[in-house]
């Protein structure tokens, strides 16, 4: 299996060998990163699939500060889909933006000092919660479910053409919103199990009852030790 690779980015040279020593026992790979002066290239090159970063970092001449960071990650085009746990032992501060940070949804809030199974819960969400593969958002339509088939993610530009937010299309299973053209037999269930991907005629179903047909091509994948169904939509006018 693929390691995980976290980029770690903490002025404390401590907390960077503590935390750099557990992440690496439990089978990742870490870049630490000590936040002086390190640019936004040098994250980026690190090619991270999930960033650690302590947003109280000192600033100052020359220096970004932690909120800095994070706000050019989310511009850079490499890593504004990279899911980013942020922490800090200014607890009040984090309290006072926690809202703010609330309404990034690939992004979690830990305090410092944390245990270690706290930071392996946050570090696991977050893994859960990343876009596998990414795609071209206002291009591509993706629809992501979970093993259990519960609708999971889908790019922007499947959520307009099925006139629903992220949020409306998690209440829903792959069921809800896609409908084959024929009805799978058990045969070809298992057939798709075995070859890990599945090409047909579906029909897409819109909360306001209109349904637009489709085809999809599905695929299996093993990612952040999750099954996941990947579903690549095309349809005559996605428009």
């Amino acid at each position: 299996m693929t390691l995980t690779r976290i980029t770690l980015i903490d002025d404390h040279a401590e907390f960077r060998q503590v935390i750099t020593e557990l992440l690496t026992e439990d089978g990742h790979d870490v870049s630490a990163l000590s936040g002086d002066r390190t640019s936004i290239e040098e994250i980026a090159a690190t090619r991270p699939d999930l960033l650690i970063l302590d947003l109280i970092l000192p600033g100052g001449p020359g220096q970004m500060s932690g909120w800095e960071y994070l706000k050019l990650i989310r511009s850079h085009a490499d890593l504004r889909l990279i899911p980013v746990l942020v922490c800090s032992g200014d607890h009040v501060a984090l309290h006072r933006r926690r809202k703010e940070l609330g309404l990034d949804t690939k992004l979690s809030v830990l305090g410092k000092p944390f245990s270690v199974e706290e930071v392996e819960r946050a570090i696991a969400g977050l893994l859960r919660a990343r876009r596998i593969p990414e795609w071209d958002d206002e291009r591509e339509l993706i629809l992501i479910a979970d093993a259990s088939a519960r609708l999971v993610d889908a790019s922007t530009a499947a959520l307009r053409i099925l006139g629903m937010s992220l949020e409306e299309l998690r209440s829903h299973s792959v069921a809800d919103i896609v409908a084959q053209g024929v009805e799978w037999t058990q045969t070809e269930w298992q057939r798709y199990r075995e070859l890990r991907r599945w090409d047909g005629p579906v029909v897409l179903r819109r909360p306001d009852g209109k349904e637009i047909p489709a085809r999809a091509s599905a695929e299996i994948l093993e990612a952040a030790n999750t099954e996941w169904h990947i579903s690549r939509l095309s349809v005559a006018d996605p428009a």
